[in-house]
């Protein structure tokens, strides 16, 4: 040993070879395999060569580290615990350089074994980024001035002369290159590492790692947004250099979202703008599938730039559009954002305003917006790009795995690609935007950019457009920073669109705009229309009362308008007169102002007033008759829901029957008759008097022998006397009303005319009158009544009155049916009515014809027996007349079960509902005890799939209620017996859905709620999967997740569809103020539910996305 010692400190680097060669042939001939543990350990030559590796002499640490690997390599020494050796003499080494080849050294000797063992499996890494940590990371962590050492040896093993260790140093370094390039503790970080990432051989395990690691830069952390900048700067560099179209795609819309944080924490975005504009010069088609994502997520910058950045943003706008076709909707989005900085123009954005007067002009031209009065149908001729971009995008794996990395862009992705799969199905298209319609307002700003481009879209359905503009007007009600942005699209949707329903309901969004800084605009736009009489004054009218609701110094302008009481030609002094009264009432309702009198008309505005006097002669004019006549009788039809006991409403009841009496009798326009016919069809028989009813329907009046008992009785007029309308008044108003008007007739008598009586039809009977005209006619014909006549009173008496008819004779009845088809089906109805009743009616029980079309009936009024032999039998002999060849929709078979489905459809299900509904109801007044014991699982003897059912029905039901504190508690026992119960879990997760959808997301009890059920999770080991399917069920539903797609009922039914939209949607839910504060336990749930369902899962892909997701919405870590 002295004369190893001696050599050591010569400092002749052969001299120290040949010593440490010397103590390593010492320490081999001594070695013994058996007691190898024990040698390690007290072996004096290996304790000397140890001590060594720390010696300040870089020359004798460098050999006697070469030592130890060259130990390892003879098979003395174990890899783990030579690496264990030179990590504990970290603390005491004075070269790291010797350290750190050392442990470069044995990874690659820890290669091949590892190969050897994982089999198909390939090499994995043994460290990681905490426990065990990678060996590099611990000298960094232990000393950061050594990072030199690091790269070079980290280049040198990525370089390495063995293909076999090159190929998989990505794999090797993994946690190194994310500590360096991930770090959030490393403000400042170096573009090395990203350049020798960007620089191996492009291969799976590269683009693995470069994918990770670009995917972890935090852009939403204010101390960190430069620095991701820089990375995304190197990045794309490098891939436009070298031609990877892949990953320039997936890169565009990063920046796009880069650019807006940026001017979010103040930074200068320009630089971003240069690198987008760079990757859009490569010559590459496949650039086009994601031009239209990035340009819409450009345009969300407009409404957040300085003036500074806003030529810049502008031209590069312009230059996406300009190379690549875009699809409407971006196109839209991009000028409707643009217009609110051509609306308000200023010195400071002279030039960026000239490149948006080329994009509106390019918009424009693309949708033919040349004149004004450009009809849609010329539009529909300019061709439409319905590409369905998204597709190529789905087939990016650098995009799909990139898209994570921020919640808006995953939200946005969401909505294009739906909205390209449903824009040319029209159904799915109006069912999905009712779902966003109805979705929480969170969602909607997030969506913004999206409706906007739908409200400019010209080729949309104009219901849908509509659709569009209420939920951009109900978002500024909710922001009203957000008026300044709509309001120019408005206005210019409102003077570009020719279809009248969408200018008006633009119209009717713009009062919501009247923000402090938008009054002036508003208030001009409508002083033109009123000048150039664009508009009706009744809706200017309610207009300006809208707009003095939103701002008090609208007032003079809406008092100025009231004033001047000249009519238009165009206009209808009642319109008027009721505007007026209205636009008061809300006013003084809303404010309560003392002056408020000042805005009533000069003139009285009564009733009486608002209707014109009828022409003398007591005739109404034929356009009286034909604008105004039903509108007067839709207003005496409220008369008897106005119905109190005093003798002023017995009087005004009277006369309005009255009125629509003479109206019925008088009237020359069916219309009208019709009309009045079915508003005295809200009357009662006992409302008016026989004298109220015209004497052309009650010349065939005559007193009964009770009132004639002497001759002055006798002499009496009926309408002076009787105090009902007698029975014989109907068959009249049949004969001598319009027969054009008949239909009206009809409904005036099947709505319920009968008085309330027991056993017998009275004297003041509608049917007894219809009835016994009825019969003596057919029996007797008359030529002064006609057929029409006669089958308008049989379908009255086919009616569905209240309660079935008193039994009678209807043997006349079997005569008409063979007058012809209009007979036979009226004479079948009132049979199958009156089969229950009368005997003569059931020998009409084997008509086939019409038997199905009156089996509704049939199955209210008869024993089921009865019906089922004559179903049967008609059924059997349809089906066998259908084997001859024949269209399926003319086959009788399927005519006649398509009437039985009918008749079941509209049956039960209705009667269940109402059932379900007063049992909820009453479950809900119960107390919490007795219904805790009635549905609670733990009381059962046996579980069985239909009390499981009847359990989460019932349960979800009143979890659904809002009256107490914690609904959703009512839940917890019925997630724990479909955890054992496999079949009922979608029907559960439906019936959850609902209850959640009916729940306050952010009330303090929701959230409560959902920690115990993640914690219900953690103890759970054999249902963890149907747990986790609550779980994102809750975390779908509370964030408005659900609403991403038409069919709501994917989210219960489809595992794969939630874990498809988890991601976005636990970011929208974390995004939510109330939701914060516990994001950090979440996550960390999500995190330990990866792991410990590993083995289970099969979308770790998304589940990662909702850990980095959920942790880009924390507060950015000290230190």
């Amino acid at each position: 040993m002295d004369e190893i010692e001696y050599k050591l400190k010569t400092n002749t680097t052969v001299l120290i070879v040949n010593a440490i060669d010397k103590l390593i042939f010492s320490i081999q001939s001594k070695y013994k395999p058996a007691d190898r543990q024990k040698f390690i350990l007290e072996n004096e030559e290996l304790k000397f060569l140890r001590l060594k590796c720390s010696s300040p002499d870089p020359v004798v640490s460098l050999t006697a580290c070469q030592g130890l690997l060259s130990l390892v390599e003879l098979n003395i020494l174990e890899i783990a615990h030579t690496m264990s050796t030179v990590v504990s003499l970290l603390p005491t080494a004075h070269n790291f350089s010797a350290i750190v080849s050392t442990m470069a050294g044995l990874l690659v000797l820890d290669l091949r074994p590892r190969l050897r063992a994982n089999g198909v499996k390939g090499y994995q890494c043994p460290f990681s980024l905490r426990s065990p940590q990678h060996p590099f990371i611990t000298v960094l962590e232990k000393n950061k001035q050594v990072e030199d050492d690091i790269f070079s040896q980290m280049h040198a093993l990525c370089v390495h002369p063995d293909s076999l260790v090159s190929r998989h140093s990505p794999e090797m370094l993994r946690p190194v290159f994310l500590w360096l390039t991930c770090n959030p503790k490393l403000v400042t970080q170096s573009t090395r590492p990203w350049q020798l990432l960007l620089s191996l051989p492009e291969s799976k395990a590269q683009s693995s790692l470069l994918m990770t690691c670009i995917s972890c830069q935090q852009v939403s952390n204010p101390q960190l947004v430069e620095r991701a900048l820089a990375v995304y700067l190197v990045v794309a560099d490098v891939v436009i250099y070298q031609q990877q179209t892949a990953v320039v795609v997936a890169l565009l819309p990063l920046l796009a979202r880069l650019s807006a944080e940026l001017l979010t924490y103040g930074r200068d975005p320009r630089s971003c703008y240069a690198l987008i504009k760079r990757c859009f010069g490569l010559d590459a088609a496949k650039l086009k599938c994601v031009s239209g994502p990035t340009l819409m997520l450009l345009a969300e910058n407009l409404s957040r730039t300085p003036a500074l950045y806003l030529y810049e943003l502008l031209d590069l706008c312009l230059n996406i559009i300009t190379k690549h076709k875009v699809s409407n909707v971006y196109l839209n989005s991009l000028v409707a954002l643009s217009l609110q900085w051509l609306h308000r123009p200023s010195v400071l954005t002279t030039g960026a305003l000239e490149v948006a007067s080329k994009i509106l002009s390019h918009y424009e031209s693309v949708n033919g917006i040349i004149d004004i009065n450009c009809s849609i149908s010329h539009r529909e001729e300019i061709k439409i790009d319905n590409f369905l971009y998204f597709q190529n995008l789905k087939s990016n794996s650098y995009f799909q795995n990139l898209v994570f990395t921020d919640g808006h862009l995953k939200v946005l992705c969401e909505i294009l690609h739906t909205w390209e799969r449903v824009q040319d199905n029209p159904a799915k298209l109006r069912s999905w935007l009712d779902n966003l319609e109805k979705c929480n307002s969170d969602v909607k700003f997030e969506l913004l950019s999206f409706f906007v481009g739908l409200v400019l879209e010209m080729r949309l359905d104009e219901e849908l457009v509509i659709k569009a503009i209420r939920v951009v007007v109900e978002m500024v009600g909710v922001k009203k920073e957000l008026s300044v942005t709509v309001l120019p699209m408005l206005v210019y949707k409102m003077g570009h669109d020719p279809r009248p329903a969408v200018k008006l309901e633009c119209l009717r969004g713009i009062p919501v705009m009247a923000a402090r800084e938008n009054v002036p605009v508003i208030l001009s736009l409508l002083n033109k229309l009123n000048k150039n009489e664009g508009l009706p004054t009744s809706l200017l009218i309610k207009i300006y009362a809208s707009l003095a609701e939103q701002q008090a110094r609208c007032f003079p302008y809406l008092q100025e308008l009231l004033a001047n009481r000249a009519v238009r030609s165009t206009d209808s002094k009642w319109e008027i007169d009721i505007a007026i009264a209205i636009a008061v009432k809300r006013l003084c309702d809303l404010r309560r102002w003392p002056r408020a009198q000042h805005l009533r008309p000069s003139g009285p505005c009564g009733g009486a007033t608002l209707w014109p006097r009828p022409v003398p002669g007591g005739r109404w004019s034929p356009d009286w008759e034909r604008i105004e006549g039903r509108l007067l009788c839709k207003l005496l039809s409220e008369i008897p829901a106005l119905r109190v006991a005093t003798t002023e409403f017995d009087q005004l009841v009277g006369e309005g029957a009255a009125r629509l009496w003479r109206f019925i009798a008088e009237a020359e326009q069916p219309a009208v008759i019709e009309a009045a016919c079915r508003a005295l069809a809200h009357y009662r028989t006992a409302d008016y008097q026989l004298k109220h009813v015209p004497e052309i329907y009650r010349q065939t009046v005559k007193l009964p022998p009770s009132y004639c008992k002497t001759p002055i009785d006798a002499a009496r007029r009926p309408e002076d006397v009787l105090d009902y309308i007698p029975c014989e008044v109907w068959p009249e108003v049949f004969k001598f009303t319009n027969q054009s008007a008949l239909n009206g007739v009809q409904h005036l008598l099947e709505s319920g005319r009968e008085p309330q009586t027991a056993s017998k039809l009275p004297a003041s009977s509608v049917v007894r009158g219809i009835m016994d005209f009825f019969r003596k006619h057919t029996a007797s014909p008359s030529y002064d009544i006609s057929e029409a006549v006669l089958l308008s009173m049989l379908h009255t008496l086919c009616s569905d009155f209240p309660k079935p008819l008193p039994p009678m004779d209807l043997c006349f009845v079997h005569e008409l049916v063979h007058r012809g088809s209009t007979w036979r089906a009226g004479c079948l109805s009132l049979a199958s009515r009156q089969a229950l009743a009368s005997p003569s009616a059931k020998r009409l029980e084997s008509e086939v014809t019409l038997l199905f079309d009156n089996l509704a009936v049939l199955c209210r009024t008869m024993p089921p027996n009865s019906v089922r032999p004559a179903l049967e039998r008609c059924l059997a002999d349809a089906h066998a007349a259908s084997q001859a060849p024949a269209p399926v929709e003319d086959l009788l078979f399927v005519k006649q079960l398509r009437h039985v489905w009918r008749v079941r459809r509209s049956t039960r299900p209705t009667g269940c509902c109402c059932i379900w509904a007063e049992y909820v109801s009453c479950c809900g007044a119960l107390p919490t005890k007795y219904l805790e014991r009635m549905t609670s699982p733990s009381g059962w003897w046996e579980v069985s799939g239909d009390l499981v059912r009847k359990c989460v029905s019932v349960r979800s039901s009143l979890a659904a209620l809002t009256e107490c504190t914690a609904p959703l508690l009512w839940l917890n026992e019925a997630i724990d017996v479909c955890a054992t119960q496999p079949a009922e879990q979608e029907f559960s997760l439906r019936h959850i859905m609902s209850a959640l959808r009916a729940s306050d997301p952010d009330s303090q009890p929701t959230k409560d709620w959902f920690l115990q059920l993640m914690a219900r999770a953690q103890v759970a080991f054999s249902d963890k999967l149907y747990i986790c399917d609550v779980f994102m069920v809750a975390v779908i539903v509370l964030s408005g997740g659900w609403s991403f797609e038409p069919d709501v009922e994917l989210v219960a039914t489809s595992r794969q569809h939630r874990y498809h939209v988890l991601p976005a949607a636990l970011y929208l839910l974390l995004a939510r103020d109330a939701w914060k504060s516990v994001a950090n336990e979440i996550c960390e749930w999500v995190c330990h539910t990866r792991e410990a369902t590993r083995n289970e899962l099969r979308n770790y892909q998304e589940v990662d996305a909702c850990v980095a997701l959920g942790r880009s919405l924390l507060p950015p870590a000290s230190g």
